[in-house]
């Protein structure tokens, strides 16, 4: 039997082939336009090149420092570029000796560091954890890359309001008003505190709601919710707290995840017959964890000390440690202005502030370093 003609037109059949090939000649272009090599190539030796020296790859230069990249599972080396320079600056204001980092800790932070988006607000936490591990970081490190990890940008935002200071002293010190805050230990601190307030009525509210929120008033702690009542239950008001700002039913997901992995704890509890009072208290505080999580991210540090004051005119010049001095402003302290030379050379250090008792002025040591 004849073999039927084909139907198709060979100018047709030509056509097609002619946009075949040209559909699949502009999905290649498009394709090697999109992955410029020769780019890749430079952010990879520009990232190995500077973090290479910190690590146990130190003194592996070319061929062998490429074999260590492949073996890593990366997702966005510019990301790990702008890591690696963040860190490095850091390193260049610390006088801390480093330590090469090992690669326990060094092969899952670079794969999961490189799954950030290079506009997150982790990045700063990520360059931190890597600073801190060149200069000497524990085993806790392994676990805080981790942590890291399941941290959403909110989350880590969250939790460094949370932390509220950037001096690691005045959180440790807050980390030891935290323990007479914790779920075993806040009905001793309350019991304790309501019994020197005695109920003088029924309405009698204000001394007492005072003295729990000047001791819930502490950096690292967020107040969900307080109330107190005199005699019958539904007789009660309910406590203004200061740090009660950042928390709202809509993030409530995002302190569990905090809490799930470690950084905050929540307590809920219900305290009764402190002299006649009643007290509901719902708030979340830092954890050791969270502690020791946030100086090793950078989120805290040390700020340093001052040493002495000197007052030149509208002038206070504040001697630091490590030969540093801060001049700043009496215009920003009207009472210090105001007062004579010798009633500014009157003043006491302490840990955490400068304080002019006869002034009633009192500043922050943390707010003088952050001038620095």
């Amino acid at each position: 039997m004849a073999k039927k003609k084909s139907s198709k037109s060979p100018i047709k059949a030509a056509a097609n082939v002619e946009v075949v090939a040209r559909a699949t000649y502009q999905r290649k272009r498009t394709t090697t336009e999109v992955i410029p090599p020769d780019v890749t190539r430079a952010k990879t030796v520009a990232w190995l090149d500077l973090i290479s020296p910190l690590t146990e790859w130190a003194g592996l230069k070319g061929d062998e420092l490429r074999l260590r990249r492949s073996q890593l599972r990366l997702q966005r080396e510019d990301v790990l570029a702008e890591i690696v320079e963040r860190a490095r600056r850091r390193l260049e204001n610390s006088e801390t000796d480093r330590k090469p980092i090992q690669n326990k800790f060094l092969v899952p932070f670079l794969e999961k560091a490189s799954l950030e988006d290079k506009n997150s607000s982790l990045i700063d936490m990520w360059a931190g954890l890597l600073a801190s591990a060149a200069e000497g970081g524990s085993s806790n490190h392994i676990h805080f890359v981790s942590i890291m990890s399941q941290l959403s940008p909110q989350q880590g935002e969250l939790f460094a309001m949370l932390v509220h200071t950037v001096s690691e002293r005045v959180l440790g010190l807050a980390m030891d008003r935290i323990k007479e805050l914790e779920w075993h230990s806040v009905r001793e601190t309350m019991t304790s505190a309501l019994m020197e307030i005695p109920a003088m009525s029924f309405s009698d509210f204000e001394p007492a709601a005072s003295r729990v929120a000047d001791l819930m008033n502490c950096v690292g702690v967020e107040v969900v919710y307080g109330d107190i009542s005199i005699g019958p239950r539904d007789n009660y008001v309910e406590i203004n707290f200061v740090n009660d700002d950042i928390y709202s039913d809509g993030i409530e997901i995002d302190f569990s995840i905090l809490e799930a992995v470690g950084l905050i704890r929540r307590v809920d509890a219900r305290i009764d017959g402190a002299q006649g009072y009643s007290l509901t208290l719902v708030y979340y505080h830092l954890t050791a964890m969270g502690y020791y999580f946030a100086s090793a991210c950078g989120l805290v540090r040390d700020l340093g000390d001052v040493l002495h004051l000197e007052f030149y005119n509208d002038k206070m010049v504040v001697a630091l440690d490590k030969n540093r001095k801060i001049a700043m402003g009496l215009d920003q302290f009207p009472k210090l202005l105001k007062a004579s030379a010798l009633d500014r050379e009157n003043y006491r250090i302490t840990r955490i502030s400068v304080e002019w008792e006869k002034l009633g002025q009192k500043i922050m040591i943390e707010e003088m370093l952050q001038q620095s």
